[in-house]
């Protein structure tokens, strides 16, 4: 699904794609997924010479749930102090599974609330939901303080638009260096599907990897 995308990222910044495959839910909910993605992050920095990347020059990012992920994962590599990225992209991330999907916006062609309600229900338990590595906009400043630099893409269309935005003002808030776009017109998943908002979004991408990943120290 991401190919396309990553061969782009890879002419127009000349950077060195890695694509993660993760556990899902149901069969192994959170945390499995999380400890995956930082498990091969860690692989990748501690093997840098073998797969031939900086490992002082590492991004990361992802769509909806990969969102999620990687800012969960910039957390994580925050608090663990062995590697950290210098940005991270959060392409309409799912960013609060505490609050049901049936009191989020529900504008037209948004996913369906009761398959929202199924997703969050398949992956974490209730009783963990506000956990800051499922729910991102449940963690403290502290948490929060010194994560790499953020670029957010939202959909108006997308019942995460809101938590996207709130999550968006936390990071700033915490003196995170952030951008953020918002495509009014746009749907859940709009950037892998061809359209005018898709590619300029694309290009935003592109520009913001150039930007932290090319330049010079």
């Amino acid at each position: 699904m991401d190919e396309k995308m990553n061969l782009e990222f890879m002419k127009q910044v000349g950077c060195k794609i890695i694509s993660i495959e993760y556990a899902t839910a149901p069969e192994q909910p959170f945390p499995a997924g999380v400890n995956q993605i930082y498990a091969v992050v860690k692989q990748v920095y501690e093997n840098a010479e073998k797969y031939r990347i900086d490992p002082q020059k590492m991004a990361i990012g992802g769509h909806s749930a990969g969102g999620n992920l990687s800012t969960v994962t910039c957390m994580k590599a925050k608090k663990e102090g062995l590697f950290q990225f210098v940005c991270q992209i959060l392409d309409y991330p799912p960013l609060d599974l505490a609050t049901s999907a049936y009191d989020k916006p529900q504008p037209k062609g948004c996913i369906p609330p009761k398959m929202a309600v199924m997703f969050d229900a398949c992956y974490v338990e209730p009783d963990k939901a506000r956990d800051p590595y499922v729910s991102p906009v449940y963690a403290k400043k502290e948490d929060i303080e010194g994560l790499p630099p953020a670029l957010f893409i939202l959909a108006g269309m997308d019942s995460l638009h809101d938590e996207g935005f709130k999550y968006y003002q936390m990071l700033t808030s915490a003196g995170v260096k952030t951008e953020c776009y918002d495509y009014p017109n746009a749907a859940h998943g709009f950037t892998l599907q061809p359209s005018k908002d898709a590619m300029d979004a694309w290009g935003k991408m592109s520009a913001f990897l150039n930007d932290h990943l090319n330049q010079k120290v």
